[in-house]
């Protein structure tokens, strides 16, 4: 009986979100991605087929196969460790690494190419995009330009309830949007976030993230927000107290003592 891999491939629209600021990438696609991977010699038995030519089974893992996906995924989530989320993200075979500016760009690609060479896994030259501002990811054009827009489109969709039909303010942090209606060359995603946008009636204004950090810090997921120093040092307080009772109600004499 197979026993199913319950590691879930990454959600695209999750992967998204992670890029929002990011302004330089990197795509890479690793070389016969499956076929890295060694089956267990108690399992190979489990890969066998017939053809005319006699009786053979996989000694390598193979494509098809249902755990396949799974445990590719887990390689790769394994492998890049705390760099995932950081600055690099990946879905089975394809990886991309994100940066903030070209300097640091540098530093992420030679970290991560170190990682995937120690572990003997290649890339493919054709497939290889080095620190451009737009690229293919799974299916998905990604540049710095949507992601900027995909922003004030999400937020917008997320509270259209209470938009429609009155006008409005939107600040945001990157200047480059103030012009958005007035853009000349559009891509294909940008021209329909533009024609749902126009249903609003709202301006843009910049807003530097630095004036606002309150927002941006709340606007991010839980787990990567940013925590002041005075409130971390209140919650670390707080979890050594309760430590502190749970550790004496534990070992609290009892009668029979």
């Amino acid at each position: 009986m197979t026993h199913k891999d319950a590691t879930p491939l990454p959600n695209l629209s999750e992967l998204r979100d992670r890029l929002v600021n990011m302004r330089i990438f990197t795509a890479i696609n690793i070389r016969n991605a499956y076929h890295c991977i060694m089956i267990r010699p108690e399992d190979r038995e489990k890969t066998a087929f017939r053809t005319h030519f006699g009786n053979f089974k996989y000694n390598i893992l193979p494509f098809g196969l249902t755990n396949a996906p799974a445990t590719f995924q887990r390689l790769t989530n394994k492998l890049l460790g705390d760099k995932y989320d950081a600055y690099v993200i990946s879905y089975l075979d394809d990886i991309l690494i994100v940066s903030t500016d070209m300097s640091l760009h540098t530093q992420h690609v030679d970290e991560v190419l170190k990682t995937l060479a120690e572990h003997h896994l290649h890339i493919k030259p054709s497939k290889y995009q080095w620190a451009v501002d737009e690229v293919e990811f799974c299916g998905h054009r990604v540049s710095k330009d949507d992601l900027k827009l995909l922003g004030l489109v999400k937020s917008i969709r997320a509270n259209r309830h209470y938009l429609i039909g009155r006008p409005f303010c939107a600040f945001a942090d990157h200047k480059s949007l103030i012009y958005l209606q007035e853009q000349p060359h559009l891509s294909r995603r940008q021209a329909g976030w533009v024609e749902f946008l126009q249903q609003f009636d709202f301006s843009v204004e910049y807003l530097p993230g630095t004036w606002n950090s309150i927002a941006d810090s709340l606007s991010r997921d839980p787990t990567y927000a940013l925590k002041c120093a005075p409130c971390q040092a209140k919650i670390d307080v707080v979890t050594a107290i309760v430590q502190l009772e749970i550790t004496a109600t534990t070992h609290m004499p009892t009668d029979a003592d």
